[in-house]
């Protein structure tokens, strides 16, 4: 999960300098609100507690970052990526973009054409890993 890796990223700032992302999830609870089907209410409280909890739970990406950055940490160079044409996470993805942008936090952000599969993310590849090589 993507969403993992920039919690632990953050929490583990000083072992982590770049956080990369291919069409993360960063809120599972809008993506069900948002009709999918990926997940049921009761699995994701079964892993978060629930809604409430999770919101503000150090291990929501928002609040994680949020929190990073008013504790005055280091906050990692992120890459995030993700098709245009993706259901499932699109919309959510560019929500947590604007919070970045908001917040003066910086990130490569790519946008292009493509779903939420194999095929997207292997053209995200050489940008993924140009972005890691820096």
């Amino acid at each position: 999960m993507t969403h993992t890796a920039l919690v632990n990223g953050l929490k583990n700032s000083e072992s982590f300098s770049k956080i990369a992302m291919m069409s993360p999830g960063f809120d599972f609870y809008k993506i069900l609100d948002n009709g999918s089907s990926a997940f049921t209410q009761e699995f994701l409280d079964g892993l978060f507690g629930d809604r409430e909890t999770h919101l503000n739970s150090i291990n929501h990406p928002e609040t994680a970052i949020l929190a990073s950055k008013n504790e005055g940490k280091e906050i990692p160079e992120m890459f995030i990526c993700c098709g245009q044409e993706d259901e499932l996470v699109y919309d959510n993805d560019v929500d947590f973009i604007n919070i970045l942008k908001e917040n003066n936090i910086p990130v490569e952000f790519i946008e292009e054409s493509g779903g939420h599969d194999v095929l997207f993310w292997d053209k995200m590849m050489d940008n993924m890993f140009s972005f890691l090589a820096k």
